[in-house]
């Protein structure tokens, strides 16, 4: 069974000369934190602490390191460093902060902040010197005595704040412990994401040698752990990434590609203890297995993960991670969303080795579109040239926004899939009939079924820019402006 238990952590924040603030805990010296709030350090030691002993059922460690202190005060101790010949060094007298509390278990307890040293007394008279002999032996092992620069480093604080913060603790019991350990062993990849892995051996995208060449060379390189395709919507970037796959890329090195995007991270991680602890488990099991990460949009990633009280976002979460090189990660965003994220989030794009993708050109992308049809094509349907050219000109003309080959591609093979085989092959016909029936003018009157051609220019005389009843009001306004120009009137 839980228990819920509420202590008492103590933190001492000492006043540096220059305005910096050095924040320590006095019974854990090796903690130091400058210029942090103090309750965020009773945070984190609360966190550390829960998770390295109160979920694995070890109630003592923390009792010991949170007991309870009384009459807490600051008082100053003076040193004394005798001088001497040889190296030739002067008598310094050095003054310390030292914050001195009762407790139950060790009796009188005095901590030196500046130096991270404690000492212990059965009494309060006894304990100063037991603090001064704690600083000497502190100076002469770090050999801070053979410099008066680090001797006078330590003489850099003016103030002394020693501060308490109740902290809430729960102590699992036997099986609570259990439970957690069994969640631990099941493993979040899987549920995150999915793994890339395609049976069938046949090409799904076409003309993309050159391409998968500079993503095959960036994924070969020893400092290049992250990767981001920049095109525009449509272009092919997740196609490219699914043919690397496909081909068992050498690349690889017979590693895994685990697709996701941000609407899943953020269903299957906010579970029991919060998304970030979650997630850190995933690249932590990506890491041990070596596998890639591909996220269909980075933006995206920006927007999920803040809540009341939690400015961080999962794609920020992940940033310490991407500098130190511990996750491998692909993921693409178009131009626009490029140039928003290098207004708002300076230098995290810089992590990701760049690679730029546009739309192909007219032959090519005819090429392209052939190919794919050709590798869809079954022996019931076939598909001319026209019906590609037909086709392009469509959705060029009016779906100008639309990606390409990614628009085209889609619209063919849903023409292919639905075509009945007594039909004949897919024409131009065909594809201007499907596109028709497909738009929101469905109606005879308001769209037609077939385009009608350009009306050819009129070699006629154009139309005189005024009509016969006007001639007579054009000359007498023409005679009048020419009278008013050769005889202009007389001052008043």
């Amino acid at each position: 069974m839980a228990v819920d238990a509420e202590l008492t952590f103590w933190t001492v924040q000492l006043q540096q000369v220059g305005g910096n603030r050095l924040l320590r805990a006095p019974m854990h010296p090796e903690m130091a934190w400058l210029d942090a709030p103090p309750v965020a350090l009773a945070l984190h030691f609360t966190d550390a602490t829960r998770r390295r002993w109160c979920e694995h059922g070890l109630a003592m460690p923390w009792v010991e390191v949170a007991q309870p202190l009384s009459s807490v005060a600051v008082e100053q101790l003076a040193v004394e460093i005798p001088g001497r010949a040889k190296p030739p060094r002067r008598g310094l007298d050095l003054r310390f902060h030292v914050m001195v509390a009762h407790t139950e278990a060790a009796g009188w307890y005095g901590f030196v902040p500046a130096l991270g040293v404690g000492a212990q007394a059965d009494d309060r008279d006894s304990l100063l010197a037991a603090a001064g002999e704690a600083v000497m032996l502190e100076l002469a092992r770090n050999e801070r005595l053979l410099s008066g620069q680090a001797v006078l480093a330590t003489q850099w604080f003016t103030d002394c704040a020693p501060r308490k913060h109740p902290v809430a603790i729960r102590m699992l019991g036997f099986s609570e412990v259990r439970d957690l350990q069994t969640e631990r062993k099941r493993r979040l990849l899987p549920l995150a994401a999915h793994a890339l892995e395609f049976a069938g051996g046949r090409h799904r995208a076409y003309d993309v040698d050159e391409r998968l060449g500079e993503i095959e060379r960036a994924m070969k390189s020893p400092f290049a752990h992250c990767l981001l395709l920049v095109g525009p919507s449509g272009v092919g970037k997740t196609a490219l990434l699914e043919e690397l796959v496909r081909r068992r890329s050498p690349a690889l090195g017979g590693a895994k590609v685990w697709g996701t995007t941000a609407a899943r991270l953020v269903r299957t991680m906010t579970m029991q203890g919060g998304w970030q602890e979650h997630l850190d488990r995933v690249c932590t099991e990506l890491r041990e297995q070596g596998d890639w990460l591909f996220v269909r949009n980075l933006a995206e990633l920006f927007e999920v993960g803040r809540y009341i009280g939690n400015d961080i976002s999962m794609a920020e979460h992940l940033r310490p991670r991407l500098e130190r090189g511990e996750l491998s990660m692909v993921t693409e965003c178009t131009p626009e969303q490029v140039a928003r994220l290098e207004a708002r989030h300076p230098g995290y794009l810089q992590l990701f080795t760049r690679i730029e993708l546009v739309e192909p050109d007219p032959p090519r992308l005819e090429r392209i579109l052939r190919s794919r049809l050709r590798a869809d094509a079954t022996d019931r349907v076939a598909t001319r040239v026209s019906a590609v050219r037909e086709a392009l000109r469509l959705l060029r003309r009016f779906a100008p926004y639309s990606g390409f080959p990614g628009r085209p591609v889609r619209f063919l093979e849903a023409l292919v899939l639905e075509y009945d085989e007594q039909s004949g092959p897919v024409d131009g016909d065909a594809v201007l009939t499907r596109f028709c029936a497909a738009t929101p003018y469905r109606s005879v009157g308001s769209w037609p079924c077939s385009l009608p051609p350009p009306r050819p220019r009129s070699r006629r005389r154009s139309t005189p820019r005024f009509s016969v009843e006007s001639r007579p009001i054009r000359k007498r306004c023409w005679r009048a402006g020419k009278q008013r120009a050769t005889h202009p009137p007389a001052p008043r």
